[in-house]
């Protein structure tokens, strides 16, 4: 996308499936937590359904808690080399997205879709810098973050909709120095993120 881009151009881009659900499950969650009665869920729900752009979703979730996290802000270079704040985008959507052996990680990750796993194994993995950042956008997902044994885990900025959770069974690492993954972002509609140590 152009970085040049305009939020209105933004706004007539095209949505599908992954984005609808992703706009229901904020719905969900709102109504879990008590912003929207059930009426006022289901006006919304079937406008969800027939929303062809971001700016029809968008102006759903209007004055919400979690609306920012519709529609996951992308960087304008997908390489992280040339762009040191660019993500390895992993799309999940009904899908199984894995990483393992040893792959090269990127200093930071998004990882966005609906109804998927993702299976994300650093225990042999060669990161770029001393740290990853996984930036998550799910719903009705299951994220699996597998890490060896130097490597330290820190869950500090992950917000969990209404029946969502982060379940940390790492442990301390053998050595402290080692590389840190930190997870951050946003689980909604039943999402489970677990990470342990292998």
């Amino acid at each position: 996308m152009d970085d040049m881009a305009t939020d209105e151009d933004d706004d007539q881009l095209r949505v599908g499936n992954p984005e609808r659900e992703r706009a229901i499950a904020l719905l969900n969650d709102a109504l879990g937590d008590g912003y929207l009665d059930l009426t006022e869920f289901e006006e919304r729900a079937s406008v969800v359904y027939a929303a062809r752009t971001r700016g029809e979703l968008r102006a759903v979730l209007a004055h919400l808690p979690g609306s920012e996290r519709l529609l996951p802000t992308r960087q304008v270079s997908s390489d992280p080399v040339t762009n040191p704040a660019a993500a390895l985008e992993l799309d999940a959507s009904w899908t199984t997205v894995s990483r393992k052996g040893s792959w090269q990680v990127p200093p930071r990750l998004l990882v966005t879709g609906s109804m998927g796993t993702v299976d994300l194994d650093f225990s042999r993995a060669q990161f770029s810098q001393g740290e990853v950042d996984i930036d998550l956008q799910v719903s009705a997902s299951t994220v699996k973050v597998k890490l060896g044994a130097d490597q330290s885990f820190v869950a500090g900025d992950v917000v969990c909709g209404s029946w969502c959770s982060v379940k940390d069974k790492t442990g301390p690492p053998s050595i402290s120095t080692g590389p840190v993954v930190r997870l951050r972002g946003s689980l909604s509609g039943w999402s489970t993120a677990v990470v342990k140590r292998v």
